[in-house]
C-alpha cells in the first residue's frame, strides 16, 4: 500500500511538473515527494530490534510486617473464632502461595518490624515501613529486584511517609504491592487490659487492686466489675464504673480479706450487647475472653520482733511493752 502510495505521489508530480515547468515548480514537486516519503516511512513503525541476555534471575522480595500490632485479634475466620493478625498471616505464608514465581524469578520472603531492626534505628514499639522499603532497595545482594510484596497491617507509626520509599523504587521501575491484614477500624470491644494487684496483703486491711479498662465502642458504658474468690461468694465484691467512647479507665477495688492464706481471684468485666439474639439490631463484643483475668494473692500475719536492752528498768517499760503486744 505505502508503495501504490509513493508510486502515485511520484506520477503526480512527475506530470505536474512537465506541465508546468520550471525550476520553482520541480522544487516544490520534490518537497511534496520528500513529505509524503517520510510519512509513508513513519506510518510504516521502523523499530531497531536490540536483545540484550540478563544474566541475573529477577528477584522478587515478600516483606513479612511481625511489629508489636500484629498481636491485635481482629481476623475472624468464622462465626466465632478470631485470631491475630500475626497468626493468619502465618498460616498464609505456609502454604508458600509464591510457588507460581518460583520458576521464573528469585523469592526472598524477610521480617520487618522485629525487635533487632527497631534496635537499628531506635524504635521502640514503632513500625517503619519507609525504612523497610529502603534497606529493600539498597541490599547489596539483590542484583536484578523486580518487584517488593508487603504483607503488613499497615499501622505506620514511626520513621518517613512509606509514599517516598515506594516513590524512589517506583522511580527505579520496581512496583510495590501491597496486601493488607486485618481490620481497617477497632473492633467493638471492651477489654480489661490490666490487671495489678500486690503479691500479698496482711489479714485485717484493706488491699487495693488497680485495673484498667479500655472500650472501642462509639458509645459510653455503665457497667460493673467484679470480683470473686476460689474460697466462695463471701469474698466477692464489684464496683460500678463508666467507660467513656473509645476511651479507657483507671480504678482499682479495696478487697477485705477475711482468712489467712493464699487465694485465685478473678477479676471480670461484663459481656457488652445490645437487642436480643437474633433481632437485626442485635450486636455484641467481637472478642469475648478479653474481660476477664485471674491472678494469685497471699494474705498473712506480718509479726515484728523488737528486742529492748536497757541497763535499768524504767518506768517507760510497761507502756512500750503493751503497745508492742
Amino acid at each position: 500500500f505505502c508503495l501504490l502510495v509513493m508510486a502515485v505521489t511520484v506520477w503526480v508530480s512527475w506530470s505536474n511538473w512537465q506541465r508546468r515547468g520550471g525550476k520553482g515548480v520541480a522544487a516544490l514537486e520534490s518537497l511534496r515527494v520528500v513529505i509524503m516519503a517520510m510519512i509513508l516511512f513513519t506510518l510504516c513503525r521502523p523499530e531497531f530490534i536490540s536483545v540484550t541476555q540478563i544474566e541475573d534471575q529477577p528477584e522478587v522480595v515478600i516483606l513479612k510486617d511481625v511489629s508489636s500490632s500484629m498481636t491485635t485479634r481482629d481476623v475472624k475466620l468464622g462465626q466465632h473464632d478470631v485470631i491475630t493478625r500475626e497468626e493468619w498471616l502465618t498460616e498464609q505464608i505456609k502454604t508458600n502461595f509464591w510457588k507460581a514465581l518460583e520458576g521464573k524469578a528469585i523469592v526472598h520472603v524477610q521480617d520487618f518490624g522485629m525487635s533487632a531492626t527497631n534496635a537499628e534505628t531506635g524504635i521502640a514499639d514503632g513500625t517503619d515501613i519507609a525504612n523497610a522499603l529502603n534497606l529493600t532497595r539498597t541490599r547489596k545482594n539483590l542484583k536484578n529486584l523486580k518487584a517488593v510484596f508487603m504483607l503488613s497491617d499497615g499501622d505506620w507509626n514511626f520513621g518517613d511517609p512509606p509514599q517516598q520509599a515506594a516513590m524512589r523504587l517506583g522511580a527505579e521501575k520496581v512496583p510495590v504491592y501491597t496486601l493488607a491484614v486485618g481490620s481497617d477500624r477497632a473492633q467493638k470491644d471492651l477489654v480489661l487490659e490490666s490487671v495489678n494487684p500486690p503479691t500479698f496483703g496482711l489479714l485485717g486491711e484493706q488491699i487495693s487492686i488497680p485495673f484498667r479498662v479500655r472500650s472501642h465502642l462509639p458509645v459510653a458504658v455503665k457497667t460493673q466489675v467484679r470480683l470473686t474468690s476460689s474460697r466462695g461468694a463471701a469474698g466477692s465484691i464489684a464496683k460500678q464504673i463508666t467507660i467513656p467512647a473509645f476511651g479507657q479507665v483507671h480504678d482499682s477495688l479495696v478487697w477485705p480479706p477475711h482468712e489467712l492464706g493464699d487465694y485465685t481471684l478473678t477479676l471480670t468485666l461484663p459481656l457488652w450487647k445490645i437487642g436480643l439474639k437474633g433481632q437485626e439490631n442485635f450486636e455484641k463484643e467481637l472478642l469475648e475472653d478479653n474481660n476477664r483475668q485471674t491472678f494469685h494473692l497471699s494474705v498473712r500475719i506480718e509479726k515484728l520482733k523488737v528486742l529492748l536492752v536497757e541497763s535499768y528498768p524504767r518506768w517507760e517499760y510497761r507502756f512500750l511493752r503493751n503497745a508492742l503486744m
